[in-house]
């Protein structure tokens, strides 16, 4: 037998099963420690970063607001080189009074 697999603690605890033990416990206290900051973190930090990025996709202001815009513009092919038709300009114009 190896010398390793005789050394014990005091209450009679193989040294290896109890560093282990001992390991493990300081691991579960800083994973207990660092889980609330985590969690005050994402709730203070990144959870309004990201209501802000879905309010600025998913916005009905200009929908409620230019209604006859809206309209107007939504038949007009954005990818293409043209300008809007005067239809829209015209849509714009009576939005805007």
């Amino acid at each position: 037998m190896s010398t390793a697999a005789l050394i014990v603690t005091a209450d009679g605890v193989p040294l290896k099963a109890s560093l282990a033990r001992a390991s493990r416990r300081g691991k579960i206290r800083a994973i207990a420690l660092v889980v609330p900051l985590l969690l005050f973190i994402l709730v203070t930090f990144f959870l309004p970063i990201a209501d802000m990025l879905t309010r600025s996709i998913k916005n009905d202001v200009v929908v409620d607001i230019m209604p006859n815009t809206t309209q107007a513009i939504a038949n007009w092919d954005h990818l293409s080189d043209e300008v809007p038709s005067e239809d829209v300009f015209e849509a714009l114009a009576k939005d805007f009074n």
